[in-house]
């Protein structure tokens, strides 16, 4: 009988199929990422806080969807700085045109591009009226340069759980753009890092004698061929650089994009989603985030990205599975437990349990087979996750260190 029980104990409902909950963190994906990096950053600065600063963490952007973001960019638009800035500069700005891929939704705000954002907006005083979801972003036009290329960072994030919040981090690898930099160039396949805009650039090279392997592998850098790179160039003198400087204020960034969507997460053991979150760093080795991504691209461009994507996967999911089986014989020995109970009680006094329901079940099978990842299993299996959040812990224990003890007070 008692299996009967477990059966009504773990049904639950399943997560509601409207868009604004269809993932674990919706709310951080293309053009929302910047109403919640703004709603985030509003609250502390509401409260005098220095515990998140906006124009460190997300390159200004303005989504001209939204009436005030919209003027303010009109606005920006007829400055004398902008002005100032388009005799210094080519591309001040870029475009984005949300739920494009490939770079197919990307636009240099260059001369004509200007020009024809001010014909669309009537220079702003259609602002409110063009719901066209799009987004214009400050570029940057410093970034800092492998071997004379642009680059940006692919990480990944993995939510393994929303009940209780966990969270890791995973190393990822750099995407590198196969053309020179030139800030000039109306070329975007030299400022955007996509593989896929470098399809004509491949068939360029092999007609010069590249092989493809050749030019996949400069496409690609993992993180210790950037850092001998950057030690070998004199850029950093840092023999530990990743450890003690990228990989901290990553895990610092992810800390902050977590916690800025945590509200809109579906809470549920049977929840995870892993991210592919890309970054920028500029010539004085500033972060940026540029872009998340809920459906990151697990292509094997390259036999060495084939191996390191067999890695992560084979770790995701064998967290995964352990969850599960934990769960499941935590649930089984509850189930035994209680069913233990009812049958002592029947055959003590010829009725069920007092106050034992389904609801007060259900209650308490909750709170046991909530989720957790042991750090013998992470041991085991050479983990190659690193965590960096757990609501198992209270706070701020549970945000490891990666955040301001001064932020939980706001």
């Amino acid at each position: 009988s008692y299996y009967l029980i477990f059966f009504f104990l773990m049904i639950r409902r399943p997560p509601r199929s409207t868009q604004s909950r269809s993932s674990a963190a919706s709310d951080v994906y293309k053009r929302q990422l910047v109403r919640s990096v703004n709603n985030y950053a509003d609250k502390y600065e509401k409260a005098n806080s220095t515990c998140f600063k906006r124009e460190m963490f997300l390159p200004r952007s303005f989504r001209l969807y939204d009436y005030k973001e919209c003027k303010a960019f009109f606005q920006i638009l007829d400055s004398e700085e902008y002005a100032n800035l388009k005799k210094q500069k080519t591309v001040v700005y870029i475009r984005k045109i949300s739920k494009a891929h490939r770079g197919e939704g990307v636009r240099l705000v260059d001369e004509a591009e200007e020009q024809s954002l001010r014909t669309q907006y009537n220079n702003g005083k259609k602002c409110g009226k063009i719901r066209m979801n799009q987004l214009v972003q400050r570029y940057i036009d410093n970034p800092l340069l492998v071997e004379g290329h642009k680059f940006d960072f692919r990480i990944y994030l993995f939510i393994a759980s929303t009940d209780p919040l966990i969270v890791y981090y995973h190393d990822g690898f750099l995407r590198v753009s196969l053309p020179l930099y030139d800030p000039n160039s109306k070329d975007l396949a030299a400022h955007l890092t996509n593989t896929y805009l470098s399809k004509k650039f491949f068939a360029e090279q092999e007609q010069q004698g590249k092989s493809t392997e050749e030019l996949r592998d400069f496409q690609m850098w993992n993180f210790t061929r950037f850092h001998n790179y950057l030690v070998d160039s004199g850029k950093v003198n840092d023999t530990n650089w990743l450890d003690n400087y990228l990989r901290p204020l990553i895990k610092k960034a992810y800390a902050h994009l977590v916690r800025m969507s945590q509200k809109y997460m579906f809470k549920d053991v049977r929840v995870f989603q892993m991210l592919g979150v890309d970054f920028i760093l500029d010539q004085d080795l500033n972060l940026w985030l540029l872009e998340v991504n809920n459906i990151p691209s697990l292509e094997p461009s390259s036999e060495e990205k084939r191996k390191f994507m067999t890695k992560l996967l084979t770790d995701l999911y064998s967290s995964i599975f352990h969850m599960v089986e934990r769960r499941t014989k935590v649930a089984l020995e509850f189930v035994e437990e209680k069913a233990s109970q009812m049958a002592k009680s029947f055959e003590e006094n010829k009725k069920p349990l007092d106050g034992m329901n389904l609801k007060s079940l259900k209650e308490e099978f909750n709170k046991k087979v909530k989720n957790h990842i042991s750090e013998e299993f992470e041991k085991n299996i050479d983990f190659s996750f690193q965590k960096i959040i757990d609501e198992s812990l209270p706070e701020p224990d549970s945000y490891l260190g990666l955040i301001d003890n001064s932020c939980f007070a706001v």
